[in-house]
């Protein structure tokens, strides 16, 4: 299949993955064939970018899996596939190696055989691999495969029912072609789990800069008028959005006219929503719940500094890059947060200031720094978007998973 990539996901189109979109409407631009395996197909609705989604007819390019649930279906079904020779030899070969029998073989071999000739499989999410690195390894698949870890993908807990998930991780790190991550800190875990560092690459997720335009640069912290501070994540301990609301806490005390809006959705809603009457913030702080690109985009530029509070959960876990702090700085706002996971590798020292994770004092004075210094500020707001536009750019990113 000429010019034809074949992308893997568990769930699309998911909310919380732009990057995936953003991958695939680049190689579009370029020219190539596209084919979205998922596991589960959902609407345009569940998308951030439902009109980008819309404009490329994403809808059309999507293939879920789908095998009959009826045993008599199953089997009568199966039976057909199997006097397919092509079938029949790999479905042998995959009861061998994986040393258990599957009528689920013979269903997955007829939905990847159309396109086991493909340019490349790209596979965003090494748990969303399924049988494909197996099947490479047995010679039915003979594309070439990358898969990109995100960061989640690299955190596998110890118990027994993960051993499997390890098992086929390390058929991936012999098999495929080309691993890729987003940061160093990610690189290292991936290389915890096993896999060979002479065969990872470091690609920062990039975002269509197209998109991510401020209408005014640099931006200028107003005297007397509000302070708008912004997040954008779910709302989980991994994401911190409680430290925030202890920070504006203090600065409101100490007299700041501060507003700060929350982005997203999760868990936490009511503890946080609990917590902002609890601190008295509710003139201060909207959670305004899971929102569009657009939406998002509008709310970057009309604010002035965006808080990245990502910290180490109770699991271990930690941001491998964070993508929201490419898309701030691309807006042109400083980034001021913790120091956590890969998100020190998204920003410079003229573009944002980390202090330790949990210190809502450090970032506090960070923040009444920048308040105080406006010519400091602008520099900032200046520096990160020229450093978004030469480091996150989409279009690198995608040369970079198809050149190396």
């Amino acid at each position: 299949m000429k010019n034809t990539i074949i992308y893997m996901v568990t769930v699309f189109p998911n909310v919380s993955e732009t990057f995936v979109i953003s991958n695939i409407l680049q190689v579009l631009d370029q020219g190539s064939n596209v084919v979205i395996l998922a596991q589960k197909k959902k609407s345009s609705k569940n998308s951030s970018q439902s009109e980008l989604y819309n404009h490329y007819s994403l809808d059309e390019k999507v293939l879920e899996f789908k095998e009959p649930q009826k045993s008599f279906q199953r089997y009568f079904q199966a039976l057909i596939l199997l006097l397919n020779p092509l079938i029949f030899f790999y479905f042998f070969k995959c009861c061998l190696v994986l040393n258990r029998v599957s009528l689920e073989f013979v269903f997955k071999l007829k939905y990847y055989k159309p396109y086991r000739k493909a340019n490349i499989f790209h596979i965003h999410f090494a748990i969303a691999g399924d049988l494909i690195p197996l099947l490479k390894k047995i010679g039915f698949i003979k594309s070439k495969i990358i898969v990109t870890f995100h960061g989640v993908d690299a955190f596998l807990k110890e118990e027994k029912k993960y051993e499997n998930i390890k098992h086929r991780y390390q058929i991936i790190f012999n098999t495929v072609n080309l691993i890729t991550v987003n940061t160093p800190y990610l690189k290292d875990k991936v290389i915890g789990l096993g896999c060979p560092s002479t065969k990872i690459k470091v690609v920062p997720v990039g975002i269509n800069l197209k998109l991510y335009t401020p209408k005014k640069l640099p931006k200028i912290l107003p005297f007397k008028d509000p302070i708008y501070l912004i997040s954008v994540g779910r709302l989980i301990e991994l994401k911190g959005h409680e430290y925030g609301l202890r920070v504006v806490k203090i600065l409101v005390n100490k007299g700041f006219n501060i507003k700060y809006n929350i982005i997203g959705t999760g868990e936490l809603f009511e503890y946080l929503n609990n917590l902002i009457i609890e601190l008295k913030l509710q003139e201060h702080v909207k959670l305004l719940g899971a929102r569009s690109q657009e939406y998002i985009i509008d709310k970057l530029d009309s604010s002035h500094i965006f808080l990245m509070l990502s910290l180490k959960d109770k699991e271990g876990r930690e941001e491998a890059q964070g993508l929201v702090t490419a898309e701030a700085q691309a807006m042109g706002l400083p980034i001021l947060g913790f120091r956590s996971g890969g998100v020190p590798y998204t920003i410079n020292h003229d573009t944002g200031i980390l202090v330790e994770q949990k210190n809502i004092e450090d970032l506090t004075n960070a923040i009444i720094n920048c308040i105080k210094k406006p010519d400091m500020y602008k520099t900032m707001s200046l520096k990160a978007n020229t450093w978004a536009n030469t480091n996150f750019d989409v279009s690198s990113m995608v040369e970079a998973y198809y050149n190396i």
